[in-house]
């Protein structure tokens, strides 16, 4: 059994990528560290990082190229020596991490993957209410999810009916916030 709170130090990991402090993220990790990361390039499926330098240079690019990511939690699932965590990252996917962390409490092994968006319908793109921020979107993804568990909570009525018709039109709320924001990348 560990010694130390893979929970706690997950949250102190995505806690430092939400702050773009890739100065200070590498000593998160050991020195003989892992790391497996997508690839930008749709024909690769990713690559892996060894050691401290590698992960700082990742990182510092990553930061980079996206400033303010979100890196805004969805969920937390802890292990004896690892955490795996589900959030959205700095180009608002949703990823899922996996952290492995050695006898001090350091990582020693991660892998990231980027969980693939459903096809999404392109009428949702001509509606200009909705805001692009990629927050909001978070938020009403989170608040759906909310809305969703407390009508399973309820027996079934028209209550739990109304419940579950706001869940979904704040997941459509939330996709058209995302495919809003895609759009507004790919045009630059």
């Amino acid at each position: 059994m560990a010694d130390f709170d893979p929970v706690g130090l997950a949250i102190d990991w995505l806690d430092t990528c939400k702050r773009n402090d890739w100065e200070n993220l590498p000593a998160l990790y050991a020195i003989n560290v892992t790391a497996t990361v997508p690839s930008d390039n749709t024909a690769s499926h990713g690559h892996v990082l060894s050691g401290r330098t590698e992960i700082a240079n990742y990182w510092k690019a990553t930061f980079q190229k996206r400033q303010g990511a979100l890196f805004e939690l969805v969920e937390l699932y802890p292990g004896v020596d690892s955490a795996i965590l589900i959030y959205y990252d700095e180009q608002c996917r949703r990823i899922s991490e996996f952290l492995q962390f050695d006898a001090q409490g350091l990582i020693i092994a991660s892998a990231r993957h980027a969980i693939p968006r459903r096809r999404q319908e392109p009428a949702l793109l001509g509606e200009a209410d909705i805001t692009a921020s990629p927050l909001r979107q978070v938020m009403l993804h989170c608040e759906a999810r909310q809305t969703f568990h407390e009508a399973r909570q309820l027996p079934i009525g028209p209550t739990r009916n109304n419940l579950r018709q706001r869940a979904v039109a704040l997941l459509q709320l939330s996709k058209r916030a995302c495919l809003r924001q895609e759009r507004d990348i790919a045009l630059g």
